[in-house]
């Protein structure tokens, strides 16, 4: 291939969405004037439709006498990015790293390429190309649209999905090593797509000066106020359903589909659109459809839309984390409402008809089927793994628990002789923290599961085999064992108890957590956003099992603190802690653990995050109470008893003390607390 004139355009997508690239090139010639030339990277999903899918995307970019198209098979590359973090899609699609498929352009392009667009293949072209492909590239590794300040994990991330990338530049500089160690080392949590974020972490904090800005539009997301107007629409996953999914009244939707008609793709489309609304949970098209999505674009508690005078619709969010969206009918007479755990109900005038949960069918109050969610359950997990892994791990409980069987997962895994292991990762905000334990050998992947499934699955049960895979998970009910085994064995911790239902030797080593240079980074900038002082305490008044101490407390210590000339970083974890807020900020757990490594000390309630803390090697000053678990039956004594963090492993008496709440004034507390700063 002859170095030409023409603007040199990347498509990076998995094989099945070749029909989507061969649309979005469509959309380019129509707007452009100038040579084109498409370098088309695919790599998974291959079917029979493969070859004849190329074949057709060839004959139709051949009837444009300024264009061209190569081809690009990088399946065989793709290796090199195992451990870097996964996308939230990845998971559904089965495709792994397919969002790092353009980081291996500088490596397949032939050399006398020196600058590239790069374009996801869910966009439609409504400019020339050529006004975008003269930006000044001088110095710069890469060129992206302007943070646009919708992103939902950051207002000033830039967006992947359009870049231009110096191939001369990444070459020289050896930048994609860079990036994939970058990227394996931090363990920052993805927005949708991990490579987003991995470049904004690379790009825009460290390196700044290697990036230039170009117009937003260039990078225009659907749905958005006067979108004719927009230089490229992105239909970016969580705003709308992508054009192929769901066919909507909107002139990007019309112009996606108006080109799609000039592709020889557009019978395939028509009869996919009608698949998908047939049975939209098979195609996971119901992933684009959901409520939670809506997220992105629309940060209130909920909304309603007015589909006709008689029937609307309402959707809820609770504590951002659960939906339910309900249907009424005349005026609420008849309501149909379903939430995120697949629970639905028909309610007539109030009164409950019919209903549907995980374990039971009810009409009016009475069972009339019941179900064996644990069989569904354990098919629903296993189908969202790769058959490739032997050993799956799961860790259901909180911060502290999890921290202690993480910090012992690589001994673990050796002793269950696990060939091909897998962390599942169900809470989001856990990726860092789990990244920091992660052996190597051992992928982690995303999947969307509660607590409530989990306990589903493994009560009360531990491990179970299903065909050649095996499922790992913590042991339940940690807090209620510890207390009865503390009958006989008086000296039982949590500590020892994790380590010993893992299966781990008494004497094995344990993994002390680090945090990455990357959220090291992101903390400094956090750090100077608020305008955090150098000397600087971390108050948590907040515990998810502990009862809490009264506000004024707090603001004692606070006051107190800034008298001696601390500032102060609250860790505002529950609503109701009223304490003096002076800085805060949103943190992983990653982040908390690299801002604590900084701190002068913590003064915090005993709970799972305190535990964790303790690896920053700060004073800390803990504070037990009673268990608000009143099931469980631990007072303050229990509590320091069987969860001093004192159990873990170079945890020093001399930075970490401990009080009991329930032995002590709060007088005389504060006075103990505060002699030490």
């Amino acid at each position: 291939m002859k170095k030409t004139d023409a603007v040199e355009i990347v498509l990076a997508v998995t094989a099945n969405y070749i029909p989507m690239a061969a649309v979005m090139a469509r959309s380019i010639i129509e707007k452009t004037n100038g040579n084109l030339r498409f370098h088309i990277l695919y790599a998974y999903n291959k079917d029979e439709r493969l070859a004849r899918n190329i074949e057709m995307t060839r004959e139709m970019i051949s009837k444009f006498p300024n264009a061209q198209i190569e081809f690009y098979d990088v399946e065989d590359k793709m290796e090199m990015f195992r451990g870097l973090p996964l996308g939230k899609w990845a998971e559904w699609s089965k495709t792994f790293y397919s969002h790092y498929i353009y980081w291996t352009a500088p490596l397949v392009l032939p050399n006398d390429i020196d600058k590239v667009i790069y374009i996801d293949a869910d966009m439609v072209c409504n400019a020339d190309i050529m006004d975008v492909w003269k930006t000044n590239m001088t110095g710069k590794l890469l060129a992206a649209a302007a943070p646009n300040g919708i992103e939902p994990e950051s207002a000033d991330e830039f967006n992947s999905g359009f870049l231009i990338m110096n191939l001369n530049e990444w070459r020289k500089n050896n930048t994609l090593k860079h990036l994939i160690e970058h990227g394996i080392e931090t363990a920052w949590l993805p927005h949708f797509g991990s490579d987003q974020r991995v470049m904004n972490l690379y790009f825009r904090l460290q390196h700044p000066d290697k990036i230039t800005y170009i117009d937003t539009e260039w990078n225009c997301y659907y749905p958005k106020e006067e979108t004719n107007r927009a230089f490229i629409c992105h239909f970016i996953v969580g705003m709308e359903p992508k054009p192929w999914f769901k066919r909507v009244a909107h002139p990007m939707h019309e112009l996606w589909w108006k080109t799609a008609g000039q592709t020889p793709f557009y019978p395939d489309f028509v009869s996919d659109l009608k698949k998908y609304r047939k049975n939209p949970q098979k195609y996971n098209v119901s992933k684009s459809l959901t409520p939670p999505d809506r997220n992105a674009i629309d940060r209130r508690e909920g909304f309603d839309i007015k589909i006709w005078p008689l029937f609307s619709r309402r959707f809820k969010r609770e504590e951002q984390k659960h939906w339910s969206i309900r249907y009424s009918i005349l005026g609420g007479i008849l309501r149909f409402v379903k939430n995120d755990h697949n629970s639905w109900k028909i309610s007539v005038c109030g009164i409950r008809l019919y209903s549907h949960d995980r374990e039971r069918d009810k009409f009016l109050f009475m069972t009339v089927r019941r179900f064996d969610a644990r069989d569904r359950w354990i098919g629903k997990l296993q189908a969202r793994i790769d058959p490739q892994y032997d050993d799956i791990y799961i860790f259901r409980h909180n911060i502290g628990e999890t921290y202690v069987e993480l910090m012992h997962l690589a001994d673990r895994i050796k002793a269950n002789k696990s060939k091909r292991p897998m962390l599942v990762l169900w809470r989001k905000n856990y990726l860092g923290f789990y990244n920091m334990f992660l052996p190597k050998g051992a992928d982690m992947r995303y999947i969307e599961l509660d607590q409530d499934e989990i306990h589903g699955i493994f009560d009360p049960d531990e491990m179970i085999a299903r065909g050649h895979q095996r499922f790992f998970c913590s042991t339940p009910k940690v807090s209620e064992s510890i207390k009865e085994l503390a009958k006989t064995k008086p000296d039982a911790n949590f500590y020892n108890y994790i380590k010993a239902r893992s299966g781990v030797k008494p004497d094995a080593k344990h993994m002390p957590p680090k945090p990455s240079a990357g959220a090291t980074k992101c903390v400094d900038e956090k750090i100077r956003r608020m305008g955090l002082g150098k000397k600087f305490l971390i108050i948590a008044p907040g515990a998810t099992t502990l009862s809490g101490m009264n506000s004024d407390f707090w603001n004692i210590i606070i006051d107190a603190a800034r008298e001696k000339g601390y500032d102060i970083f609250m860790n505002t974890y529950l609503n109701d802690a009223a304490a003096k807020i002076t800085k805060s900020a949103d943190m992983n757990i990653e982040e908390m653990l690299a801002l604590a490594k900084k701190s002068s000390g913590m003064i915090t309630l005993g709970s799972g995050l305190a535990v964790f803390l303790t690896a920053a090697g700060v004073p800390m000053d803990l504070i037990y109470t009673d268990f608000r678990n009143k099931q469980t039956g631990y007072d303050s004594a229990d509590t320091i008893r069987y969860y001093s963090v004192l159990h873990l492993p170079d945890v020093s008496p001399d930075l970490v003390k401990e009080y009991d709440s329930a032995k002590m004034t709060d007088r005389e507390l504060l006075d103990a607390i505060l002699k030490r700063y």
